[in-house]
C-alpha cells in the first residue's frame, strides 16, 4: 500500500518540527506509522498548500537520534515539473477513498494511506522532466550511444515482457506510466494483482541489468508478487530478441548475482 508523507521543507508540522531532508530521508513519530512506511512501499509527496510534489520508493527505517522518532531512507526520488492538485480533474480529493477515511481526509496527519489505484491516478496526470522518466534508461543508457537506442530497447524489451506475461497468467497486462517506481507492469486489477513485474532490457547476450536500491526493495516487499524479466540479446534494427529470463521472487538468492556500480554521495 503507498502512503503520503507531508514534506514542509524542515518547517514545523503538526505542531512538531522533524529533521526531514527532502529527497534523502524522512523523519516521523514512532509507534504510529510502522505499519504503513516500510521498505520498498511506494510514497508521493504533499506539501501543504501547494499539492504533491512528487514521489519515490521508501528504504531502509532506523532510529532517528531523536527520542520517539525513527527515519526512512527514500529512494529514487523524482519531482513533478508541477504539483499535481489534491483534487483530481473531476473535482474530488484523490485521498477522499473510504477505504481509509470515513467521512473526511485527516490533512493535519504526516503519513497518510493510499490506495494502489489513488496513487497511480496521481503519477498518470503528473508529469517528470523527459530525461528522468524512466528508470530503464537512467539506469541503462550509459552503455548505449544514444538516447534513441534506448528507447528502442525499452521498447522491445516492454512488448516481449507483456506478450510473455498475457501467456503465463491469461489476464489484462497493463503497462504502467513509464515514471512509475518499482515495477513496469501490472499483472491483473490494481485492487487485487497478480503480480509486479520489472522489465530490464539489454543488447547483451546476457541476461545482465542495472537496478536501483529502491528497485530492490520493492522486490522485496512484494516478493510474493514480483517478477524480474530481463530481455536480452536485443537487436535494435530488426526489433527482436534472443532471450527472455523470467525470474519470480526479490533479488536475493544464490541464482541472482548483485554487485555495487555506483554509489550516491553528498558533501556534506
Amino acid at each position: 500500500m503507498p502512503v503520503v508523507l507531508v514534506e514542509v521543507g524542515g518547517v514545523a508540522r503538526s505542531g512538531h518540527l522533524y529533521g526531514d531532508r527532502t529527497g534523502i530521508e524522512y523523519e516521523y513519530p514512532d509507534g504510529r506509522y510502522e505499519a504503513w512506511i516500510q521498505p520498498g512501499e511506494r510514497f508521493v509527496y504533499q506539501t501543504p498548500r501547494i499539492g504533491y510534489i512528487g514521489y519515490g520508493i521508501v528504504g531502509d527505517v532506523r532510529p532517528s537520534p531523536a527520542a520517539g522518532r525513527r527515519i526512512c531512507r527514500v529512494d529514487d526520488v523524482r519531482y513533478f515539473e508541477k504539483p499535481v492538485p489534491l483534487k483530481n480533474p473531476a473535482g474530488s480529493y484523490y485521498e477522499a477513498d473510504t477505504t481509509y477515511w470515513r467521512d473526511k481526509v485527516y490533512w493535519g496527519q504526516g503519513v497518510r494511506p493510499l490506495s494502489d489505484e489513488r496513487f497511480d491516478q496521481i503519477l498518470s496526470v503528473g508529469s517528470v522532466p523527459a530525461n528522468l522518466t524512466s528508470n530503464q534508461a537512467e539506469q541503462v543508457s550509459p552503455v548505449y550511444t544514444d538516447a534513441e537506442t534506448s528507447r528502442r530497447v525499452e521498447r522491445i524489451s516492454v512488448n516481449a515482457a507483456i506478450a510473455a506475461m498475457c501467456e503465463r497468467f491469461k489476464v489484462h497486462v497493463k503497462e504502467m506510466p513509464r515514471n512509475n517506481p518499482g515495477f513496469d507492469l501490472l499483472v491483473g486489477q490494481a485492487k487485487s494483482p497478480l503480480r509486479y513485474v520489472e522489465v530490464k532490457g539489454t543488447q547483451s547476450a546476457a541476461p545482465v541489468f542495472f537496478m536501483s536500491d529502491g528497485e530492490r526493495e520493492f522486490s522485496r516487499r512484494y516478493q510474493d508478487r514480483y517478477t524480474l524479466v530481463v530481455v536480452s540479446g536485443i537487436d535494435v534494427t530488426a526489433g527482436s530478441h534472443t532471450t527472455l529470463t523470467v525470474r519470480d521472487g526479490a533479488l536475493d538468492g544464490d541464482d541472482v548475482e548483485m554487485k555495487v556500480s555506483q554509489w550516491r554521495g553528498r558533501v556534506v
